[in-house]
């Protein structure tokens, strides 16, 4: 038997594929949220939690999320509402609603993780995130030490 590639079939295996990719981050997050313990693995976690290609990862997840959620109105919709006989067109109209969701979310998601590669690559504004001397991280800085 052999299957046509239609609209109903690309939408199933992209829920599948989707569904999948989400069990393997959430898989990924438990594990990085249980290892968080040690304080060495915790500061490594967190530099690549804010460089600026987890960022980029992060609209990745932001579009497998909003495939996944459009379909499941799509399937809601197409059982309960009898949307059988227009499941194709409703695909189209739920994809190209995902098109204006992803570019109206992604926009800022990709500004913000440029703006953490130029700083990562020491551009003028890490100069800007230093404190001068160090003075503010250092606790009773800039007073003198009073001996009673």
């Amino acid at each position: 038997m052999h299957y046509r590639w239609k609209t109903g079939m690309l939408a199933w295996v992209m829920f599948r594929i989707t569904g999948l990719a989400l069990v393997g981050y959430l898989a990924m997050h438990i594990i990085v949220i249980s290892n968080l313990h040690d304080p060495a693995k915790f500061d490594a976690t967190m530099g690549f939690l804010g460089s600026w290609t987890f960022r980029l990862l992060e609209i990745g997840l932001f579009v497998v999320v909003l495939y996944h959620a459009l379909n499941g109105v799509r399937i809601f919709i197409v059982d309960f509402f009898n949307g059988a006989l227009f499941q194709a067109r409703l695909f189209w109209i739920l994809m190209a609603v995902g098109g204006v969701l992803f570019i109206a979310g992604a926009y800022p998601m990709f500004s913000h993780a440029m703006h953490w590669k130029h700083i990562q690559q020491g551009s003028a504004h890490t100069q800007l995130m230093k404190p001068a001397g160090g003075a503010c991280c250092q606790p009773d800085a800039g007073k003198e030490a009073s001996h009673d």
